[in-house]
C-alpha cells in the first residue's frame, strides 16, 4: 500500500478500507469522515494567493494538502478537497470522475461523481455543508441537518441542481454538470477562483466545520453556529483567530494569522 493511502486513511480513521472491494458502505464511511475530518477553509488559497504575486498560483499538492491536514494545519476549498479525495478513490478502486458545477460562474464549484453497480453518486466533499452520504443523481434527495436544509434534483439529463431552503423556500444554489470538464476548465476555473476580486475565496476569510448535530461557520470576525435548536452569533477579535482556529475548528497549526494579515494587504493593494 502506498504510502499516500497509508496516511490518508490513517487521517480518516479508516485502515481497515485497504485493499477491500469498493461499496456503497465503505464510500460512504469515506465520504462522512472526510467531510468531518478536513475543515472547509480558504486560509490555505489566501496563503497561496500571497505567496503567488500577481501571478498564476501552482497547481495543488495532493501530498502537501494531505500532510497539512495530517498536522491539522488546513484543510481546503472545493478545488482542494475534491480532487485529493478522488485521489484516494481512485486507489481504492473506484469508479470516480470531476463534475463542476456552476454557483457564481460556470466551473465554479468541484465535485465527483462515483460509479457503483451501474449507479452514479454525487460526492461532494467540500462545499461547506454536512453532505456526509453520497447523493444518487436519480432520484430527488432531501438532506436535513442542523436547522439548514438542502436538496438535489435531476432538472435535465445534464444537470443537478442543489437548492438551499432559505426562509423557508427553495432556493437553486449549486448547478451541477453531469457531463465533466475538461482539464483546460478545472485550470481556468481555478486560477479564476484565486484572482482577488473575483470570487470570495481570496477575499474574507472563511471556515466551516460540519459535525453530526452542528454546523460551524467563521467568516471573517463572525462566528456562526446552526443547530436544530436555532443559530448563534458570536464576534470575536483578530487576536484570538489562532484560539479559535484551534478551540473551534480543531486546527491548531493552522497559520490563520497569517492569512488574516496577508488578506489586509491583499484588499490595501486592490484599492
Amino acid at each position: 500500500m502506498s504510502d499516500f493511502l497509508t496516511r490518508y486513511l490513517g487521517l480518516l480513521g479508516l485502515p481497515e478500507l485497504a485493499g477491500t472491494s469498493p461499496s456503497f458502505a465503505g464510500l460512504a464511511q469515506l465520504t462522512r469522515a472526510q467531510v468531518k475530518i478536513v475543515v472547509f477553509e480558504n486560509v490555505t488559497a489566501i496563503l497561496r494567493r500571497a505567496a503567488s504575486g500577481d501571478g498564476d498560483v501552482p497547481p495543488v499538492d495532493s501530498d502537501v494538502l494531505l500532510s497539512s491536514w495530517v498536522a491539522q494545519a488546513g484543510g481546503g476549498v472545493c478545488f482542494d478537497g475534491t480532487p485529493v479525495f478522488r485521489s484516494l478513490l481512485l486507489k481504492l478502486g473506484y469508479a470516480a470522475r470531476s463534475t463542476t458545477g456552476l454557483i457564481t460562474f460556470p466551473g465554479s464549484h468541484q465535485a465527483s461523481i462515483v460509479t457503483l453497480d451501474a449507479t452514479e453518486y454525487l460526492v461532494d466533499v467540500a462545499n461547506g455543508a454536512p453532505f456526509f452520504e453520497p447523493i444518487a443523481i436519480g432520484q430527488t434527495t432531501v438532506i436535513e441537518r442542523a436547522g439548514l436544509a438542502w436538496r438535489f434534483h435531476r432538472t435535465d439529463p445534464e444537470t443537478l441542481t442543489q437548492d438551499r431552503r432559505i426562509n423557508g423556500q427553495w432556493q437553486p444554489f449549486c448547478r451541477y454538470d453531469l457531463r465533466g470538464p475538461e482539464p483546460v476548465e478545472l485550470e481556468a476555473a481555478y486560477q479564476r477562483h484565486q484572482r482577488i476580486g473575483e470570487t470570495w475565496v481570496v477575499g474574507g476569510l472563511t471556515l466551516v466545520r460540519c459535525l453530526d448535530d452542528e454546523v460551524i461557520r467563521m467568516r471573517n470576525l463572525e462566528l456562526l453556529r446552526f443547530s436544530a435548536s436555532g443559530t448563534t452569533a458570536e464576534t470575536i477579535h483578530a487576536q484570538d483567530l489562532p484560539r479559535v482556529a484551534d478551540e473551534v475548528f480543531d486546527l491548531p497549526n493552522l497559520p490563520i494569522g497569517r492569512a488574516w494579515v496577508a488578506l489586509q494587504q491583499m484588499q490595501v493593494g486592490a484599492r
